[in-house]
């Protein structure tokens, strides 16, 4: 509370440098050995994430279209399930980043019974969606093939940088094998709702 005088001696003073954008910047920041060539994979990766951005959003629009235009009856336990498993997810999410999840809740000034009712419109919305879906894969006989697994392992095994083995074995001993097998029957309908919708590439562009 009282005031204070302080004498500094400055010592050294520093000045950030950046390096030149040349062929040099781009053989020590990546694999590539000009600036051509890292500009031209930094332009693609930037089209690749747009296009699959854009993709995702179709997908989630054809989902709620469809959803919003049936009449189906949400079985309550399903709806519950579903508001426990997007808390749980929220929590690890939040647990991830350091942060205790009673901690993140209090500066929230939010308690769980709040959240889990929070979520219970979106937690309607998804099961709606998911028994829509089963029900036009099933009147459409989607089938769900062994390759069709054994390439989301694979993508899985290149997401997580593990090999596809070890990922197989862990969806086994969780029992989680017919948990993939249905989220891969959910797309292929999904997949199936935008083809019949006449949807091409370059409306995914546009």
């Amino acid at each position: 509370g009282q005031d204070a005088v302080f004498t500094v001696t400055v010592k050294e003073i520093k000045r950030k440098e950046y390096a030149p954008l040349d062929d040099e910047f781009a053989k020590d920041v990546s694999e590539f050995e000009t600036l051509q060539e890292l500009r031209t994979d930094i332009e693609n990766n930037l089209k690749e994430a747009r296009k699959q951005r854009t993709e995702q959003e179709l997908r989630e629009e054809a989902i709620t279209k469809v959803a919003d235009n049936a009449e189906v009856e949400l079985p309550e336990s399903m709806i519950e399930d579903r508001v426990m498993r997007m808390v749980e997810d929220l929590a690890f999410r939040i647990e991830q980043q350091g942060i205790p999840f009673n901690y993140y809740l209090k500066v929230t000034n939010t308690d769980l019974a709040t959240l889990q009712s929070n979520s219970r419109p979106a937690a309607e919305r998804s099961v709606k969606a998911d028994l829509v879906l089963e029900a036009i894969a099933k009147a459409e006989n989607i089938q769900v093939e062994a390759a069709d697994v054994d390439k989301e392992l694979e993508k899985l095994a290149e997401m997580y940088k593990q090999d596809v083995a070890k990922i197989r074995e862990s969806f086994e001993k969780q029992g989680q094998i017919s948990a993939l097998e249905y989220s891969i029957m959910i797309d292929k309908a999904v997949d199936l709702i935008i083809r019949e919708a006449n949807i091409t590439e370059k409306t995914l562009e546009d």
